[in-house]
C-alpha cells in the first residue's frame, strides 16, 4: 500500500465472503451476517473494515485452531471504518463472522430502493451502486480494488419476487413462506462489482454460442429491450475475437434501473443502466440508439478491463475507463461501419478532452489519490476521453496489430488479479518489440499519461526549414511541460513525414509553395498554430477539397481553442469559417464542428455587439447544410446526416431563421392539438425550438406532455427542452420543476444543465443553485458523481459578480466538499477564461 493513503493496510486479505441477506420490502431496511474468509500475515488482536451506515450486532472472529475470540467494535465514522479489537492476537487463516442490518436509502448509493409506476400503483425494487466505495454502506467489507475475493450470495426475499446477481443461480427454495436464492460463487473480484437486485423483473433473452445474454427491465418496459439485446450480443462477439479472451462468466444481464445515479456500472455478469441509456427501439432518435449502443459497448469491455483485470489503486482509475471509451468507439466501427464512428470520434472524444484539459485546473490521467473522497473527482473527462485520445496515439505509434497483442498478453498475464499501468504499457512495448518496431512506447506512455495537460506545437514556414516549438496549451495562458509527440506531418505536394518530437524546438523540411498539415490524421493529442501564410493555404485546400475531413476538423478546431483563450479574436475565426469553409458538403467532423462552434460563440456573444455577426455566419452555414440535407430523414441515409440535419436545424432555429422556426413551431402545435407524431430525430430539436421561441405557452404544453410521458428517452429530452425556455421568467419555472416531485431526483441536474447552455439562463443558473443548495448537498452523496454536476453547470456563466459570489460561497467550509473540490475549482476557472474571451473581443456581459 502506497504511504499517506487512506486504506486498510495489508495485514489482513480477503479470501472469499459468504453473505445471507433479508430485505424488508415495507420497512425498507434489511438483516445480514457475512463470513469473511481472511489471511493475516502477522498476528494482531485488530482488524479494520470498511462499513458505512450499517449497524453491526455481533462479531467474533475464528482462528484456524477453532478457537473464537468476541470482538469489541469500534467506528471511525469519518473513516468510514470499523476496528474489530479481539480479546488475543490472530495469525494466518481465520474467519471473521458479523451480524449486521442496514437500511434501503432513497440516495442512489450501496444497496438502495428505486421506485417506478406500474399501470397505476408506485412499485420498488432493490438494486446496488457500490462504485467507488460505497459496498461498505451495503456489507461490511474491505473496500479496496486490491482486495479480490470470491462471494457467495444468498438472498431471502418474498416468495412474489425475483433475485439477480453476478453468477447464475445455483439454487432456490421456499422457507418460512420466503424465497431463499442461492447463487453460485463469484469469480475473484472486487467487492465494487458485486451485484444486488430485487424485484419483479420482465426479461427478454437471447444468446451467443452457450451464453445467456438477458436485457432486464420493470413491468411494461420490454418491448425497447430487443435492440440492445442484439447490441450486447454483437459487441461480445467482438470483444472476444479482438483481446483473444473469452468471456468469463457463465451468463450476462443488462439491468434497466429507473433511479441511478450515473449512466451505468460494470457490474460483473450484471450490468447496471439508466433507462435511457439501455432501452430504445424504432421509435428512438438516431443520437440516442447509438448513445444506448456507446454505453452498452463502454460497459462490456469492462468485463474484460476492469472486472477480469483491475486497477490496483484509484491513481489508475484510467486502466478502467479510457480503456472502455477507447473500446466502444472500436467496437461500435467494427460492428456498425456506416455509422461513421471514426468520424464522430474527433467530436466526441477528442474536442471534449482538449477542452478539459486545456485548463490549468486539470490532473494526470493517472491522477494520486489518497484519500477517498478524491475518488469522486476523476470520474471526468480526463479518465475517460483523454485517456482513451492518448491511447488511440499510442496505438498509432506502436501500431494497431502489436497494440492490440499487447493488450491481449496484457489482460492473459493479470487476468483475476489487479495491475499498475507500468504493467499495460510493458505489454504494449514487448509486443511492439517483437513486432520489430522501433518505437518507446514506455517513455512515451509514461509521460503523456503521468504529465497533465497537453501542448500546441507552432509552425512557423520558411524558405528550407520550417521552426517548430511546443509549449503547454491552456486557455489562461501559462503552465509548462515538454512531451514525446508522434510527429506525423503530410506536405500538399504528397511527401510524409513521421518522427518523434521530444524537444522544445526543432525543424523540418519547409513544404515550398505548398502547404504542410501536422497532426496528419488526427491521431495525435495535441493543437498547432500556423503561421498566417500557411493557415490560408490550408483554407484553401479545405475549400478545394483537397483535405481530409479529419483533417480539416483538425485546422478548424485548433483555431477555435485559440479563440475561446483569446489567442485569435471571434472574427478571425468567423472571417475563416467564412473564407474557407462555407461548402458544407465536406466529411461529418468539420461540419459538426463549425455547426457546433458557431453555437457555442452565440452563446458567449449573446446580447452583445458581435452576435449580429456570429448569427449571420450561423444562418448562411446552417442554412446551406440544411437546404442540401432536407427536413426529412432517409431509411438509408448515415448517421452522420441525420446528425447534421438535426445540428442544422437547431442552429437555425435558435439563431432565428423565421422559416424554420415557422416550420418548427407549425409541427409543435400540430403535434399538441391533434397528437401528430413528430418524426423521432426532429422531436428533440423542434422541442428546443418551441421553447426558445414559444413563451409560457409553449412551456405548459411540454410540461403537459412531460407529464403523460412514460419512455424515458423522450422524458429526457422534455426536460432538456424545458431548459432552453427563452425567457428569464419561464426559465425560473422550469429551474423549479427540476427539484419538484415531478421529476426523479437523477434527472434534477437536466434542466439546470440545458439552462447553462441557454444564452438567457447561463447567469441565472448560480442563483436557483445557490438558493438551493443545501438540499442538493443533502440530497446527493458522495459517490453518485452528482454534486459536482450542478457546480460545473455555472461553467458558461461570465459575469464578473457571478464569479466573485460562486468563490467567496465555496470559500465557506460547510458549502464545499471534498468531492466537489476539483468541480469548485474547474468552474471557477472556466468563468475566468469567459470574462477573458469577452475582454479580448472588447465587449461586456450582457447579464
Amino acid at each position: 500500500m502506497a504511504e499517506g493513503r487512506e486504506t486498510l493496510g495489508d495485514n489482513v486479505v480477503p479470501s472469499n465472503y459468504s453473505i445471507t441477506i433479508e430485505p424488508d420490502m415495507r420497512r425498507f431496511e434489511y438483516s445480514g451476517s457475512e463470513e469473511i474468509l481472511v489471511e493475516i500475515k502477522s498476528a494482531t488482536d485488530m482488524i479494520m473494515l470498511n462499513s458505512k451506515e450499517l449497524e453491526i450486532t455481533d462479531a467474533t472472529v475464528a482462528a484456524a485452531d477453532g478457537s473464537e475470540s468476541r470482538a469489541r467494535i469500534s467506528l471511525l465514522g469519518d473513516m468510514e471504518q470499523v476496528g474489530l479489537k479481539l480479546d488475543r492476537p490472530v495469525r494466518g487463516s481465520a474467519t471473521i463472522k458479523l451480524k449486521f442490518s442496514g437500511k434501503n436509502n432513497d440516495g442512489m448509493y450501496g444497496f438502495y430502493r428505486s421506485a417506478y409506476v406500474n399501470g397505476s400503483k408506485k412499485e420498488y425494487m432493490l438494486t446496488t451502486q457500490f462504485e467507488p466505495v460505497d459496498a461498505r454502506a451495503a456489507f461490511p467489507c474491505f473496500d479496496e480494488p486490491a482486495f479480490k475475493a470470491t462471494f457467495n450470495l444468498k438472498l431471502v426475499i418474498d416468495r412474489d419476487l425475483d433475485a439477480i446477481s453476478n453468477t447464475e443461480i445455483a439454487g432456490q427454495s421456499i422457507v418460512g413462506g420466503k424465497k431463499v436464492v442461492t447463487f453460485q460463487t463469484t469469480p475473484r473480484m472486487s467487492c465494487y462489482l458485486l451485484y444486488i437486485g430485487v424485484g419483479r423483473f420482465e426479461y427478454t433473452t437471447g444468446r451467443l454460442r452457450s451464453l445467456k445474454i438477458r436485457v432486464v427491465t420493470t413491468p411494461g418496459k420490454r418491448s425497447m429491450a430487443r435492440l440492445p439485446l442484439e447490441y450486447a450480443r454483437h459487441f461480445v462477439a467482438f470483444y472476444e475475437r479482438y483481446f483473444g479472451v473469452r468471456y468469463p462468466l457463465g451468463k450476462l444481464d443488462l439491468i434497466a434501473v429507473p433511479d441511478f445515479a450515473v449512466g451505468a456500472m460494470e457490474n460483473w455478469g450484471a450490468i447496471t443502466f439508466r433507462e435511457v441509456t439501455l432501452l430504445a427501439d424504432e421509435n428512438t432518435p438516431t443520437a440516442t440508439k447509438q448513445h444506448v449502443a456507446e454505453v452498452v459497448a463502454h460497459e462490456l469491455a469492462h468485463q474484460w478491463f476492469g472486472d477480469l483485470v483491475t486497477m490496483g489503486w484509484w491513481d489508475d482509475l484510467w486502466l478502467n475507463e479510457s480503456f472502455a471509451t477507447f473500446m466502444s468507439y472500436k467496437a461500435m466501427s467494427a460492428v456498425f461501419p456506416q455509422w461513421r464512428m471514426d468520424s464522430q470520434f474527433f467530436v466526441n472524444v477528442v474536442s471534449k478532452a482538449m477542452g478539459a484539459d486545456a485548463l490549468r485546473a486539470t490532473h494526470p490521467i493517472s491522477a494520486e489519490i489518497r484519500s477517498t473522497h478524491d475518488i469522486d473527482s476523476i470520474f471526468d473527462e480526463i479518465s475517460y476521453e483523454k485517456g482513451c485520445s492518448v491511447l488511440r496515439m499510442l496505438e498509432d505509434y506502436a501500431g494497431k496489430e502489436a497494440f492490440r497483442k499487447g493488450l491481449g498478453r496484457y489482460l492473459k498475464a493479470h487476468a483475476y488479479a489487479n495491475a499498475t499501468k507500468e504493467d499495460l504499457w510493458g505489454a504494449i512495448d514487448a509486443a511492439a518489440g517483437s513486432s520489430g518496431k522501433r518505437v518507446r512506447v514506455q517513455e512515451v506512455a509514461r509521460r503523456w499519461i503521468e504529465t497533465e495537460g497537453y501542448p500546441l506545437i507552432r509552425y512557423d514556414a520558411g524558405a528550407r526549414r520550417a521552426k517548430l516549438s511546443q509549449e503547454r496549451f491552456t486557455y489562461l495562458g501559462g503552465g509548462s511541460g515538454l512531451w514525446p509527440i508522434p510527429l506525423h506531418a503530410k506536405l500538399g505536394g504528397g511527401r510524409e513525414i513521421s518522427t518523434l518530437v521530444d524537444t522544445r524546438t526543432g525543424s523540418m523540411p519547409a513544404s515550398g509553395a505548398g502547404w504542410t498539415k501536422l497532426n496528419a490524421g488526427q491521431a495525435g493529442f495535441y493543437r498547432v498554430a500556423y503561421d498566417a501564410d500557411t493557415l490560408d493555404s490550408l483554407g484553401d485546400a479545405i475549400k478545394s477539397g483537397g483535405i481530409s475531413g479529419a483533417d480539416a476538423w483538425g485546422i478548424e478546431d485548433d483555431l477555435f481553442a485559440r479563440a475561446r483563450g483569446g489567442e485569435v479574436k471571434a472574427d478571425a475565426y468567423l472571417g475563416f469559417i467564412e473564407d474557407f469553409c462555407m461548402d458544407t458538403t465536406g466529411d461529418y467532423p468539420v461540419n459538426a464542428s463549425i455547426s457546433g462552434h458557431l453555437g457555442r460563440l452565440r452563446l458567449a456573444l449573446y446580447g452583445t455587439r458581435l452576435q449580429g455577426a456570429v448569427d449571420a455566419v450561423a444562418l448562411r452555414y446552417n442554412g446551406a447544410m440544411l437546404k442540401e440535407l432536407g427536413w426529412r430523414t432517409n431509411p438509408k441515409e448515415t448517421n452522420t446526416t441525420t446528425l447534421l440535419r438535426t445540428s442544422a436545424v437547431i442552429g437555425l432555429g435558435l439563431s432565428g431563421d423565421k422559416a424554420t422556426i415557422a416550420r418548427a413551431m407549425e409541427l409543435f402545435e400540430s403535434s399538441v392539438r391533434s397528437g401528430k407524431a413528430i418524426e423521432p430525430n426532429m422531436r428533440g430539436a423542434v422541442y428546443a425550438i418551441a421553447a426558445w421561441n414559444g413563451g409560457a405557452g409553449a412551456y405548459g404544453a411540454l410540461a403537459r406532455i412531460y407529464a403523460g410521458e412514460n419512455r424515458p428517452d423522450w422524458r429526457r429530452k422534455l426536460l432538456e427542452s424545458m431548459g432552453m425556455a427563452g425567457s428569464a421568467k419561464v426559465l425560473d419555472r422550469a429551474l423549479s420543476f427540476s427539484l419538484s416531485g415531478g421529476v426523479k431526483l437523477q434527472d434534477a441536474f437536466v434542466i439546470p444543465n440545458a439552462a447553462s447552455f441557454n444564452p438567457v439562463g447561463k447567469n441565472i443558473v448560480w442563483g436557483w443553485t445557490r438558493a438551493n443548495w443545501g438540499r442538493l448537498r443533502s440530497t446527493f452523496g458522495a459517490g453518485t458523481h452528482m454534486l459536482g454536476r450542478f457546480v460545473e453547470n455555472i461553467g458558461n456563466a461570465d459575469s464578473a459578480a457571478t464569479l466573485a459570489d460562486f468563490e467567496r460561497f465555496f470559500a465557506i467550509k460547510r458549502n464545499a466538499r471534498g468531492d466537489i473540490t476539483r468541480s469548485i475549482r474547474k468552474t471557477a476557472e472556466r468563468m475566468r477564461v469567459n470574462i477573458r474571451f469577452l475582454q479580448t473581443n472588447r465587449v461586456s456581459s450582457a447579464h
